[in-house]
């Protein structure tokens, strides 16, 4: 999860979606590729920090997302563990 909100990007599609719905534009702000950006919105949906919400609009699929609200914690074990995988690189 940490590493999941590690990466700036994410972060950005995170902040981009915190007080409205967005679509495509999200892509167009950040300048990424769609591959990149559709690599990115999978991970954040895959951990529940966005949703997405499929909207047909001039006869086009449109797809929203929207961050939820979340909690990050991070304990001794997750540091633990983050201290193993460092260990093994």
């Amino acid at each position: 999860m940490l590493k999941v909100l590690a990466n700036p990007v994410r972060l950005k599609i995170l902040a981009f979606c915190l007080k409205e719905r967005r679509s495509r534009e999200i892509r167009e702000k950040l300048g990424i590729s769609k591959p990149l950006f559709i690599a990115h919105v999978k991970l954040l949906l895959n951990y529940g920090f966005i949703v997405c919400r499929s909207e047909v609009e001039n006869g086009k699929v449109v797809k929203y997302y929207r961050t939820r609200e979340f909690e990050v914690c991070c304990g001794r074990e997750i540091l633990e563990d983050i201290l193993d995988e460092l260990s093994n690189e």
